[in-house]
């Protein structure tokens, strides 16, 4: 069905990278993904070898690092992850009706990530 709409000059992108292996086996563009503010290198990995015989290993990668970032709030969960990993605290900063994440849903997540392998080089 995907790939319908791709041959007929509809791009599509999917919302989350979640689904990003599979959109563009299926004729999709890419996906615009909140997290690619946290995670564009693995996520472009993936885009630019989506060919490739470890795409699906790349894929399950992300999916893991999205499933983290979501069990929280997405956007206060983004700005204490770059606070984190960025040693900037004024990066939690959240305007209302956001509130920041609770002491230990933040901790949480950035447990969660460090396990997983997950880091934000070039901060």
């Amino acid at each position: 069905m995907l790939d319908a709409f791709a041959k007929s000059n509809f791009d599509v992108f999917a919302g989350s990278e979640v689904f990003l292996l599979d959109n563009l086996r299926n004729g999709g563009k890419g996906c615009i993904t909140a997290t690619g503010n946290v995670n564009p290198g693995p996520i472009d990995t993936v885009y630019r070898n989506w060919r490739g015989a470890d795409a699906d290993k790349l894929q399950a990668g992300i999916t893991a690092t999205r499933n983290i970032v979501q069990k929280v709030p997405m956007i206060p969960a983004l700005k204490a992850i770059i606070a984190h990993f960025g040693n900037d605290p004024q990066w939690k900063t959240i305007r209302p009706p956001l509130t920041e994440l609770t002491a230990a849903h933040e901790a949480q997540v950035i447990t969660d990530l460090k396990a997983a392998g997950f880091s934000m080089p070039g901060l």
